[in-house]
């Protein structure tokens, strides 16, 4: 079983992936990303997302005084996130 340290660090490495593809995502006007692209982006995030879920974030992340930089990363993913969703919802309506 892993220690809280190695948990944490998993869940670091997991958020910085999300924040990146995410901020990827955000540089790249979605006219540019074919339809392809797009559901590759979408299934490494949801698989990422997987990956967060299965390691009980909450519970260790909430337990773990050291876990404040996850806790950031986590804010800053919600926030590319939703632009992200904006940014869709803007060029479907």
């Amino acid at each position: 079983m892993k220690t809280d340290e190695k948990v944490l660090a998993d869940i670091d490495w997991t958020l910085d992936q999300l924040i990146q593809n995410a901020k990827i995502i955000q540089s790249v006007s979605l006219k540019e990303l074919d339809l392809f692209e797009i559901e590759a982006l979408q299934k490494t995030q949801e698989s990422l997302l997987a990956r967060l879920l299965h390691t009980n974030i909450s519970k260790k992340v909430q337990a773990d005084p050291k876990s404040i930089n996850v806790k950031r990363k986590i804010r800053r993913y919600s926030r590319l996130n939703a632009r992200l969703v904006k940014k869709i919802e803007n060029k479907w309506t």
